[in-house]
């Protein structure tokens, strides 16, 4: 798929270059154009590979690629050219034909893309609703499922669905006491609704959606315990990130080219837990390498799963190959791990390969997720087993209070490309994985959760 984006744009040009050549240049017959199209194309991209090897760098200084890319293909045209028109005359329709070519592969490419992914977004519009329309998953559930969805700009609605009438109905608006701020931090408990603020959180009373307090913790993500007494808050600090470009190797030692990261790792973030009536900090931990996918209580209050490195002492990245001949190795990070922090003792535990590990109800099993499938855990006999395909990026999946389903989001794709403003939410059964229900069509939808009312 990877390397037909890339082949059909340079198809279209050859073929838009060698049509253009053509009206300029018409003692030549098309099909030699075509063949010269094809020289010319192939020798020009000789200084961007030339500059990709000196400079070890995987793209290439992009601008000087580009430039020396056109100055060849100039210089080819008007050689190549030169018994048919004057050298000057033919460093005029190189311009002409090359700026055509761009234009036109630019016009092309958009109409080509808008029509397949018109296709394509019917077609798995119309599958994963034919797919995902068991309406037994909801038999014997409870409770209610809550996303803060946008309308507009910036008008944001607390919406909740309940299971029961299998319905949705808009539980709260942003008003002067809720400021969602369209993110993900939230947490919402059947007395309380918290979000955070900046450099504090606001308690919310669920009866009427007005303000009992604010909390000076600086927080970017909230969970509460499974008794509403303490809250725990994570704060994201620096952020940990590696270079997917080439590294050179000097005397044994890997140095960085200076390249754009691209992956982050984690963020070395602050977990603080705080108790809600008296306002005292419980936990304040600081600098654990946290991926941002999620807290999780274990249903006694105890524990707290979350995603992080197996050594926090470690480096965070490993060579993803070691070409020493070639002069460079790539570095990629290391697996993420579910880690199980005690409250008592404030130690980190990692148990096993995934991340966004979620405590199930009774606490006897963890969902997680790895090498994008939903996983599930127990905790009693240390299997592990496959549910389903990840369906998005960032699913936030949670359990259903009886444990019996989850509720997670999947992306509306377009010609393999995630839609980031354009989610569903879907309900997946434990016990037979096959068993989904689409309950929320594409919005735009932060955060999710499933409580008991």
């Amino acid at each position: 798929m990877i390397i037909l984006r890339f082949l059909i744009p340079l198809v279209i040009m050859i073929f838009l270059e060698a049509t253009f050549l053509k009206l300029f240049i018409r003692k030549v017959k098309w099909f030699k154009h075509l063949f010269y199209s094809v020289i010319i194309n192939l020798i020009s991209s000789i200084p961007g590979a030339w500059l990709t090897i000196t400079t070890q760098h995987l793209c290439g200084p992009v601008l000087p690629l580009i430039f020396l890319g056109f100055i060849f293909q100039l210089l080819l045209i008007s050689a190549i050219y030169r018994k048919h028109i004057k050298w000057y005359k033919g460093l005029g329709v190189a311009v002409i034909v090359n700026i055509g070519s761009y234009i036109g592969i630019m016009i092309i490419s958009a109409l080509l893309s808008g029509i397949v992914s018109s296709c394509y977004y019917y077609s798995q519009k119309h599958k994963a609703y034919s797919e995902k329309n068991s309406e037994a998953v909801l038999k014997d559930e409870i409770g209610s499922i809550y996303t803060v969805q946008q309308f507009g700009k910036c008008d944001y609605f607390l919406k909740v669905y309940d299971v029961n009438d299998s319905k949705w109905r808009v539980a709260a608006r942003a008003n002067d006491d809720i400021v969602f701020y369209y993110q993900e931090g939230w947490d919402i408990t059947k007395n309380y609704l918290a979000y955070p603020t900046g450099s504090q959180f606001s308690l919310i009373d669920r009866r009427d959606y007005r303000l009992i307090k604010s909390i000076q913790v600086e927080a970017d993500e909230l969970k509460f315990s499974p008794d509403e007494k303490v809250i725990a808050a994570l704060t994201k600090g620096d952020e940990v990130s590696i270079e997917r470009n080439m590294t050179n190797f000097k005397g044994g030692i890997v140095v960085s080219t200076g390249g754009i990261p691209v992956e982050s790792l984690g963020y070395k973030s602050t977990l603080t837990i705080v108790d809600i009536n008296t306002k005292k900090i419980l936990v304040d931990e600081k600098g654990i390498v946290i991926f941002d996918d999620g807290l999780s209580w274990s249903p006694d209050g105890t524990k707290l799963l979350l995603s992080s490195f197996k050594d926090q002492e470690a480096d965070f990245t490993e060579n993803l190959r070691d070409m020493k001949n070639a002069g460079f190795v790539l570095k990629q990070a290391k697996p993420k791990f579910v880690c199980e922090y005690d409250i008592a003792t404030k130690t980190l535990t990692p148990l096993f390969e995934g991340y966004c590990g979620k405590y199930s109800p009774d606490g006897k099993r963890i969902l997680f997720i790895k090498d994008n499938n939903f996983m599930l855990y127990s905790c009693k006999s240390q299997e592990t087993k496959i549910l389903n395909k990840v369906y998005e990026r960032d699913p936030m999946p949670q359990w259903s209070p009886n444990g019996k389903s989850i509720v997670a989001f999947e992306d509306v794709k377009s010609m393999g490309f995630a839609n980031m403003f354009s989610l569903r939410i879907y309900v997946m059964s434990i016990d037979d994985p096959n068993e989904m229900l689409i309950i929320g069509k594409e919005q735009r939808y932060k955060g999710l959760r499933w409580i008991a009312e």
